[in-house]
């Protein structure tokens, strides 16, 4: 095995998108071309998602053992941990909201 703190976790996420589109996982490589959040530590690649659909895909034990057979086949000697985030913007969303029920019956142009 390759040693993996060599490796930026970009470098490791596209490797990974190469290896899932030449072996023919294109639902996984095309779901997860929609992910920029990927960090590796403690030996452990973790992937940060915000987008339910997205992992909800990613945790089924499918879609995971191809990832980490993928990352095997590579030579990279890393675990795989899936995270669901909260949306950057969901303060934002959650304070526009409350405005909007304190001002309900306030015209705003």
């Amino acid at each position: 095995m390759k040693p993996t703190q060599n490796y930026l976790p970009k470098q490791v996420w596209g490797k990974l998108l190469t290896r899932l589109r030449e072996n023919g996982d294109v639902a996984l490589f095309v779901s997860c071309g929609e992910i920029s959040d990927v960090k590796i530590e403690e030996n452990c690649l973790i992937i940060n998602t915000e987008k339910d659909y997205i992992y909800n895909l990613l945790v089924a034990d499918e879609n995971l053992l191809s990832i980490k057979r993928a990352l095997r086949f590579l030579g990279i000697a890393l675990d795989v941990k899936v995270q669901k985030i909260a949306p950057k913007d969901f303060d934002v969303n959650k304070d526009i909201e409350f405005l909007k029920e304190k001002f309900k019956n306030l015209v705003i142009e």
